[in-house]
């Protein structure tokens, strides 16, 4: 459910700046660049993350905002890049701003949430090409209205995740930006990446629905992680006429001269729901090739149900497992 209290909004805007700014606490003042002007912030970082961030608010704006201003701190430059700012409607709810706060209605977490629509200026960067070219994939929260929009999930308001969920997020943020507006290969690359994601979802992440959907928000820290683990497996083996991609609907699909030969999905949780729901979308997104290779990738350890293995089995849906090593994620077929 989206969080349209203002007093509620202000408590968890409290604690998301109280967590970052115990983690991060040493202080230096930079140079910062802002749309028309360069404005000197005093910066709060640690020295062992690349993390830096500057809260603040803004009452006489045009929408009254919290604005959690985020980058990667060079210490070598003495004016820095803002890679993202996360604005949070103060009294509003509506999506001029691009941040917002909802609740799980099955497990009340918190999290912090973003449309996707990241700025920078520069022609190539936006909220399209940002869906297009990352591995996260946004997901529907309910208003009070029963109206629905949808954004990435950045990091539960948690003290236990929460700095390295949003590093992750302003690095992803990073990149796409350093991609969009790359080489020539990379931008041509991009533009086709934008164009298959319109030609599958259409205005499906843009603006407010409304009655399609009573469902929960459901988010695992890593899933993202996982998945961007294993298109950097595929695109380490593909072949020079084939081609790796994700959707809203699918974790990851391979193209052999435009025609699907393999769809992935990967579900961090092994719940019945969880295992139904992959199956069938397994089945549905390897379209009408017989020949396309259906892969389910769950987690290490856990063993699938009997009648959900024989089912799996007779749908010829072959299974992928997953485990943390240090800090990367290993993907092995079984």
């Amino acid at each position: 459910m989206l969080i349209e209290d203002y007093s509620e909004k202000l408590r968890i805007q409290k604690t998301l700046e109280g967590i970052l700014l115990d983690a991060l606490p040493e202080k230096g003042r930079y140079t910062l660049g802002y749309k028309g002007a360069n404005r000197e912030r005093t910066l709060r970082y640690h020295p062992d993350s690349p993390l830096y961030y500057v809260p603040g608010r803004h009452d006489d704006a045009h929408v009254p905002r919290y604005a959690n201003t985020l980058g990667i701190l060079d210490r070598t430059k003495a004016p820095q890049d803002i890679v993202v700012v996360i604005n949070i409607p103060m009294k509003s709810n509506g999506q001029k701003a691009a941040g917002f706060f909802a609740k799980d209605s099955r497990s009340g977490r918190i999290y912090l949430m973003h449309t996707g629509r990241v700025g920078g200026g520069r022609a190539g960067i936006g909220k399209l090409a940002y869906l297009a070219w990352s591995d996260r994939k946004p997901v529907a929260v309910i208003d009070n209205d029963g109206g629905e929009r949808f954004g990435i999930v950045v990091t539960e308001i948690d003290e236990k995740g929460l700095v390295s969920e949003i590093t992750k997020f302003v690095e992803d943020v990073k990149e796409f930006k350093r991609y969009a507006t790359g080489t020539n290969e990379e931008v041509e690359a991009l533009k086709k990446k934008i164009g298959r994601f319109q030609a599958l979802h259409g205005d499906e992440f843009s603006g407010t629905k409304r009655g399609r959907t009573q469902g929960v928000l459901e988010y695992d820290t890593y899933h993202g992680d996982i998945v961007k683990a294993l298109r950097q497996m595929l695109e380490a083996d593909l072949r020079s006429d084939e081609e790796v991609f994700r959707t809203g609907l699918i974790d990851l699909l391979v193209e052999r001269k435009g025609k699907r030969s393999q769809v992935y999905e990967v579900k961090t949780g092994m719940t019945r729901q969880h295992l139904y729901t992959a199956i069938g979308q397994l089945i549905v997104h390897s379209g009408d090739n017989k020949n396309c290779r259906k892969f389910l990738v769950i987690p290490s350890g856990e063993d699938l149900p009997d009648d959900v293995n024989g089912a799996v089995g007779r749908a010829g849906i072959e299974i992928m497992r997953f485990r943390k090593v240090r800090k990367d994620w290993r993907i092995e077929p079984v």
